[in-house]
């Protein structure tokens, strides 16, 4: 069950046969850190944190089971979790994981069932609920919070329940990457929004369902299930998001990173607000993570500012670090963001300020094609080790290959398809932005659209 060591030689054997880097002699002194949900390319970033020479990584469930299946079931996967970790027969030292619900849930549920340091399952959906996650904003920090109300998209009159004006949006309670969210602007645009959300709510919403059901819940919760909306105001300004994590009941935050839309779409570290909003947006997310209760776990709070009314505006709250962020991180800080994931889940505390990279800041830009085609030439991996080489503190990540159809891709960003992500470090934000558009230059991607127009080239947007 994860207490004393591996009990024998022959059980240490079998584990060496996947694990050929560790000697029999030494497996013993390694922490067992289980993943759920493990991807190599953000394990490839994991190695980078200090001293990963320490540990054992060890998956739990699979990306195809937990983050890519057309079908969830939160307690069979749950389950399934629990059998594959009695069955490792050494110390379970820690468990964490990076991705959205169900990743997020799993997490606290395992770590309370063999006894490791987590958040609790109930302060997790309270951030997951999105009209949950509103009314207890409301209460800890009612500036931030704008106008909302609940729908349920099976009634027969949904439209009856909002509450708002036009224009606004309309959201599942749980998604993920604008997962069926839409902007409504008449009556016609959400007739047919809440025809789709019929349709295809149930996939997150039955198994969040079955998340929700193990915890007490408000009565107006526990009411509602899993396949509720929620319509909440327009909300507009510069966006940013805070990263910080709770150690023993105190919030530590450690970064605001600007989300920019012009000239590219990026996500920049350090942010450019000025001082007096960082210290609204720190102050603001104290509030809230206190309140719920959150504990011992990262979380990410994204925010709009106005500049014209100076409102600041929660937009949502998430229940862990932000992966998109790491590369950013390990270049200003000389680690990445995982670094504190890992203490936290070790039950160590984390030292993550007055740390130093190598780039003064650093900018994560999303190179993107909007519409439709088939992708038929991707830069090949010399080409990329290559470009890499040649522009200093630059990571590359290619997201489609040779073969992908765009609108095949499963969760894409409103801001278009995702063909690659480009992480730049510099000395300031300028030369961050020549040297990826020098970068850029050099990528090659081909798309196939109609026999008419057989080849185009990418664009960053």
């Amino acid at each position: 069950m994860g207490a004393g060591p591996v009990p024998n030689n022959t059980n240490v054997a079998f584990w060496c046969t996947f694990y050929p880097r560790i000697g029999l002699e030494d497996t013993a002194m390694r922490k067992n850190l289980f993943i759920v949900s493990l991807d190599e390319f953000n394990h490839s970033v994991l190695r980078r944190v200090e001293n990963y020479e320490e540990l054992e990584i060890r998956p739990v469930l699979s990306m195809e089971e937990t983050v890519e299946s057309d079908t969830l079931s939160f307690n069979e996967l749950l389950d399934k979790a629990k059998r594959q970790l009695r069955e490792f027969e050494g110390r379970i030292d820690g468990i964490m994981g990076w991705w959205d619900f169900p990743t997020t849930c799993l997490m606290p549920a395992l770590c309370q069932e063999f006894g490791l340091p987590s958040n609790s399952l109930k302060s997790v959906l309270q951030c997951e609920h999105k009209y949950w996650a509103r009314l207890v904003q409301a209460e800890a920090a009612p500036d931030c919070v704008p106008g909302f109300c609940p729908v349920d998209p099976f009634a027969d009159d949904p439209r009856s329940q909002v509450t708002l004006e036009f224009p606004f949006w309309l959201k599942p309670i749980k998604g993920m990457s604008s997962h069926l969210a839409f902007r409504i602007d008449s009556e016609e645009g959400f007739n047919e929004a809440i025809g789709e959300i019929r349709e295809r709510i149930g996939r997150l919403g039955d198994p969040f369902a079955e998340a929700l059901q193990r915890v007490d819940l408000p009565p107006e919760i526990a009411a509602a299930g899993g396949n509720l909306c929620i319509a909440e105001e327009v909300i507009s300004g510069r966006q940013c998001t805070v990263e910080g994590y709770v150690y023993q009941g105190k919030v530590y935050i450690y970064a605001v990173i600007d989300t920019n839309k012009k000239p590219y779409y990026s996500y920049q570290y350090p942010s450019t607000l000025p001082e007096q909003v960082i210290e609204r947006l720190h102050n603001a997310t104290n509030q809230v993570m206190k309140y719920i209760e959150y504990n011992n776990a990262t979380f990410n709070i994204e925010f709009f500012w106005d500049e014209q009314s100076d409102d600041l505006r929660i937009l949502e709250l998430n229940p862990r670090l932000s992966q998109s962020h790491a590369d950013i991180f390990a270049m200003v800080f000389g680690v990445p963001n995982f670094q504190i994931m890992v203490d936290l889940a070790l039950g160590r505390e984390p030292h993550w300020l007055n740390r130093e990279g190598p780039a003064r800041c650093a900018t994560k830009f999303f190179v993107t094609r909007s519409g439709d085609a088939l992708v038929t030439e991707v830069p090949d991996a010399e080409t990329v080790r290559a470009i890499e080489a040649k522009y200093p503190h630059t990571d590359i990540n290619l997201r489609v290959e040779a073969g992908t159809v765009l609108s095949e891709l499963p969760l894409q960003e409103a801001h278009g398809h995702e063909l690659a992500e480009v992480f730049v470090g510099g000395d300031d934000p300028q030369e961050v932005l020549r040297r990826f558009e020098a970068v850029l230059e050099e990528l090659p991607f081909r798309f196939e659209t109609s026999p008419h127009d057989k080849e185009s080239s990418a664009s960053a947007q």
